[in-house]
């Protein structure tokens, strides 16, 4: 837990300064990606979609915005089962939105409406939670 909350935290500063540079308006190429820790490799946003590779107790889920340029604003929607879940970010000033303590099986879709230049772009990514049998998926 304590190496992946740093992890997290350079991602999400990494997000932060790669958003910070300026662009003209709301592109047509920005997705909303999502990681899932614990993980087996190193934190990277996957676009719309991501899953957990190992067996755990309790899991984490980082949204962020993929392939965007400049300065936007942020509106997150948490699903109402799942606002006991955030732990930071998912406010109108953060480039990013952690989930803590979900569990196996739970599907959790998260959106961002992203604003520029008057002009805003509504984008969702789900981290899906799979079952574990020993170091195997379930069937």
């Amino acid at each position: 837990m304590r190496k992946v909350l740093p992890a997290l935290a350079a991602l999400a500063a990494a997000a932060a300064v790669t958003l910070v540079n300026a662009g003209p308006a709301v592109a047509t190429g920005e997705a909303l990606g999502c990681y899932v820790t614990p993980s087996r490799t190193q934190p990277v946003l996957h676009p719309r979609i991501c899953s957990d590779n190992m067996p755990a107790d309790s899991y984490q889920a980082m949204f962020g915005l993929v392939d965007g340029s400049g300065t936007y604003s942020y509106s997150w929607s948490v699903p109402a089962a799942y606002a006991g879940n955030i732990s930071s970010g998912c406010t109108q000033d953060a480039t990013y939105c952690l989930l803590t303590n979900l569990a196996p099986l739970d599907l959790v879709a998260v959106s961002v409406t992203i604003g520029q230049n008057g002009v805003s772009s509504t984008l969702t990514a789900r981290a899906n939670i799979g079952q574990w049998c020993g170091n195997q998926r379930c069937l």
